[in-house]
């Protein structure tokens, strides 16, 4: 079959999107990653359809172009979608400096360890090993933030920040590596390393105040995807420029929902509350639904380009064990020394996925080496995503039976459950707020006076 008629392709992008959307549902119901299922369908997809369809038109394809975009305009959206659910207080300041600590020091410890595996067993050469490393110590906040609806709040909001920030740090990490390779001296490094935090913060600083005030000011519906445009150019720019764009994306989507912190003093009479809080809502809602779909393509497309084959690697099999070995090593160790009380699930969360692919692709064709199996991408990013699942599973079966147990059908977390306060069992009162009830995280819309990300659980990045 030769050019495939236009609208079997939108029956097929139209049938992908549906099957996504059903997905999420599934997803917060057995807390099976939305994505997995669409990296499924997309390897089923080409291994079923190709023959009929035609031989050529999925086989043998190279996927790295759409993907490279796809995934740019992915990472963009997700650094916006969390920033925009960022909320900086006093009582989250704990929670936001563990969660920050934990995500910085495990891209560094993961990336050290996963790069002397690879120095010894894929390639001898440092800078290449710790360039393929770097993509596989990020979490990926596009697989937490939908899989982690039903955890207390609390432990929510840790791993929304974590995922967060373990995905910027992670992609400046990887970036001010690959544009200070073959720098001189390490003097040249670092001064180069804070020019470019420094000029990119002043510019994420007088662009972030800029489109705020620039944004209220506008009359016509149509906003969003006029902001989003132009945050896209902004990226572009820097990233030609050789700076850190995504702090750009960053601060501003901190600033525009912690407008009252920012804007103080002469800066208060630009700030117009009541329409800033409208585009906010209406900003996170067209967020989510652009990140939904940018994601489902990504994954699907991803699925696609998936061999198979390298699944029953021998050599594949073990170099992704190894890697998955210091992945939890590091995990495990950093909880206990940072977070050792009520640390379940939260240990075994830590799965890789959208940042891993898209920078796995960002690699420059100089450091890339024949003797690394993308296949190790796939393991580990199914492996992980399985952990997490059967970790979330196994917390939901405790909490569930702890309700059960209890009678009042409390949603109350099993690590939490363990002994409490003499007063607070003697008194009998329950103390459980509506939040912990629904499962729903602190400044969500129907508690809109509470404090916390303003996450829905299960919404779709």
């Amino acid at each position: 079959m030769g050019q495939v008629d236009t609208n079997y392709i939108i029956i097929g992008g139209a049938s992908v999107i549906i099957l996504s959307y059903f997905f999420n549902i599934l997803a917060k119901k057995t807390s099976i990653p939305s994505v997995l299922m669409l990296i499924l369908i997309g390897t089923l997809f080409n291994l079923a359809l190709s023959d009929w369809l035609d031989l050529n038109l999925f086989k043998d394809k190279n996927y790295t172009p759409l993907l490279s975009v796809l995934g740019t305009v992915g990472l963009i959206l997700i650094v916006l979608e969390a920033s925009l659910d960022l909320k900086l207080e006093k009582s989250k300041l704990p929670i936001i400096y563990k969660s920050l600590l934990i995500a910085f020091l495990g891209v560094m410890f993961c990336t050290a360890l996963i790069a002397v595996i690879f120095h010894t067993i894929v390639v001898q050469d440092w800078i290449i090993s710790i360039m393929y490393a770097i993509p596989l110590a990020i979490i990926s906040s596009a697989i937490v933030i939908p899989s982690i609806g039903n955890l207390m709040p609390e432990k929510k909001e840790f791993l929304i920040y974590e995922s967060a920030f373990s995905d910027i740090i992670g992609i400046m990490v990887f970036y001010f590596f690959k544009d200070n390779v073959g720098k001189s001296s390490a003097i040249d490094v670092v001064g180069n390393i804070t020019w470019n935090i420094g000029l990119t913060l002043v510019i994420s600083v007088i662009a972030g105040y800029v489109l705020i005030i620039i944004l209220q000011k506008l009359t016509t519906h149509v906003k969003f995807f006029l902001l989003i445009s132009v945050l896209f150019l902004v990226y572009a720019c820097g990233k030609l420029m050789h700076l850190s764009p995504l702090l750009v994306i960053m601060f501003f989507g901190i600033i525009i929902n912690n407008d009252k912190l920012f804007f103080k003093g002469f800066l208060k009479k630009w700030l117009n509350e009541g329409i800033l809080h409208d585009i906010l809502h209406e900003m996170k809602l067209m967020t989510a639904e652009t990140a939904f779909l940018v994601r489902t393509f990504f994954f699907f497309i991803f699925g696609l380009s998936i061999i198979p084959s390298s699944l029953y690697n021998l050599d594949v099999i073990m170099l992704s064990l190894l890697v998955l070995a210091a992945i939890y090593f590091v995990r495990v160790i950093l909880f206990a020394s940072f977070a050792r009380k009520d640390s379940s699930p939260q240990s075994l969360v830590s799965p890789r996925g959208l940042i891993t692919i898209l920078l796995f692709f960002q690699i420059p064709e100089k450091f890339r080496t024949d003797n690394f199996n993308s296949g190790v991408l796939l393991v580990v990013i199914l492996v992980t995503s399985l952990v997490m699942t059967l970790a979330l599973i196994q917390n939901r079966k405790r909490t569930e039976a702890l309700q059960t147990t209890n009678g009042e059908g409390e949603n109350i977390d099993i690590s939490d459950a363990a002994p409490q306060e003499p007063s607070d069992s003697a008194s009998g009162e329950d103390n459980t707020s509506p939040n912990e009830v629904s499962g729903e995280l602190p400044g969500s819309s129907e508690n809109n006076g509470s404090s916390g990300p303003d996450i829905e659980p299960g919404k779709p990045l």
